[in-house]
């Protein structure tokens, strides 16, 4: 029995936004090294880009193909063929309804099987059953009393599954409530995944339920791959195009949908591309660099910013702390508050000291507090910032101060994880 895999086919995107290109019919002329001894152009023309993506996510698609489904180059033209036969079906249409039911349908029963193979390892008789589970399902989602709520039937999948002595235990009686509990839990917010996942118009749910059970009666391979041909396309259409254009591009209208699918179609059919294989993937990479390089760019312009505000606020509120009622400066800088003196000896800055101590930001937030975990901190004076080190010499055993440290004398210009660069502290 073939193991269905109708997975997302193309590499991570990581969050990119294609801003760099011009819609001008023209490319930049800059040239990049690809392999030892070649270059290709890097282009701004959307129309190229286009056809470089349809060129990549082709590979990518072939490359999927190949490897999760073993097939030969018969059932690979199959698949091919029922992909290229609805890439032109609209997202809301009912015919985009049904291949998402026969997605689902093929990703249900490859859930099944791995669940039947990895779990029921102690008992070849009492397994799942698809044909039971869609039925189940399909209750669930029309919103039938299957004896249990959502949290109900993932209390008890998390108890059934929990060890292997528990799964040893496992019955027919047992399996049918799984059945029941599985559907459940996946029919829950069902409807919303459909819009947010496949924009699935729900106006044709109906025609989606009716196609989940098309896995159950698949009758030879040839069938079999045009199902596996939908599944595909449907991620194309829900999810690949989408992405593209959202994230390539900063208008989505200037991604030339006619030349994505030309470098696409000629990938998977093995025709002559105008756009090599290693050349589409270096204009790839070279749109994603310029994209990196500009957000980086833009990333430390607006640090720098926060960090100049962070230490100009810094400075303007110790000049004015300064002129308040008992604030005492010292001559490096630091400004402290006697709240309460204490009596005896004052540390030195190899000694040890125990303190309880709440530290903010000058907006209030707190950054760190012993108070707070209700615990005094114990370490060697020299080993904290150096405000900390020359204002805890001040203190006697007992004594309560508030101490307002300069950048210079806190974390500087570097900052650490919970504070921004320049931050002055109280």
């Amino acid at each position: 029995m073939r193991k269905y895999s109708i997975l997302l086919f193309i590499v991570s995107l990581m969050s990119i936004c294609f801003m760099a290109c011009q819609s001008e019919e023209k490319e930049d002329g800059k040239s990049i090294k690809v392999g030892k001894d070649r270059e290709v152009q890097v282009v701004t023309n959307f129309d190229t880009l286009s056809y470089a993506l349809g060129v990549d996510m082709g590979s990518e698609l072939l490359t999927h193909i190949r490897q999760s489904y073993r097939v030969d180059s018969v059932q690979e033209k199959y698949i091919i063929e029922s992909i290229e036969k609805n890439s032109n079906v609209s997202t809301e249409s009912a015919e985009m309804a049904q291949m998402v039911g026969i997605a689902l349908g093929l990703n249900f029963d490859d859930e099944i099987r791995t669940i039947n193979q990895t779990l029921f390892k102690f008992s070849a008789k009492d397994t799942l059953e698809l044909a039971v589970y869609l039925d189940n399902f399909v209750k669930a989602v029309a919103g039938d009393d299957l004896g249990m709520n959502t949290m109900q039937a993932d209390e008890f999948l998390r108890k059934q599954l929990s060890s292997e002595d528990q799964i040893a235990k496992i019955n027919a009686a047992t399996c049918e409530k799984m059945e029941k509990a599985l559907a459940i839990v996946y029919a829950d917010q069902f409807d919303n995944r459909l819009i947010e996942q496949y924009h699935v118009n729900l106006i044709h749910k109906e025609e989606l339920m009716k196609a989940l059970p098309t896995v159950l009666r698949i009758a030879d391979a040839k069938e079999e791959m045009t199902c596996i041909g939908k599944a595909l396309c449907v991620q194309l259409l829900a999810s690949v195009v989408p992405s593209l254009k959202a994230e390539f591009f900063e208008k989505p209208e200037s991604f030339n949908q006619n030349k994505f699918y030309a470098g696409f179609y000629g990938t998977l059919n093995g025709e002559e591309l105008w756009i090599k294989l290693e050349d589409a993937k270096a204009i790839r990479d070279s749109v994603l660099a310029k994209k990196y390089e500009a957000q980086q760019k833009e990333w430390e312009t607006q640090f720098k910013e926060e960090c100049d505000k962070a230490k100009a606020e810094g400075i303007a509120f110790l000049e004015e702390n300064k002129k308040q009622p008992g604030v005492k400066v010292t001559p490096s800088g630091l400004q402290y508050l006697v709240l309460k003196e204490g009596k005896g000896a004052k540390p030195s800055a190899t000694d040890k000291v125990k303190v309880h101590y709440h530290g903010t930001l000058i907006d209030g937030t707190v950054f760190d507090s012993s108070v707070n975990r209700g615990t005094p901190a114990e370490f060697p004076l020299n080993a904290v910032i150096k405000g900390w080190t020359e204002g805890v010499q001040l203190m006697s055993k007992g004594a309560k101060y508030r101490f307002f440290i300069p950048y210079e004398l806190a974390y500087g210009e570097g900052g650490s994880p919970a504070i921004m660069p320049y931050s002055t502290l109280i």
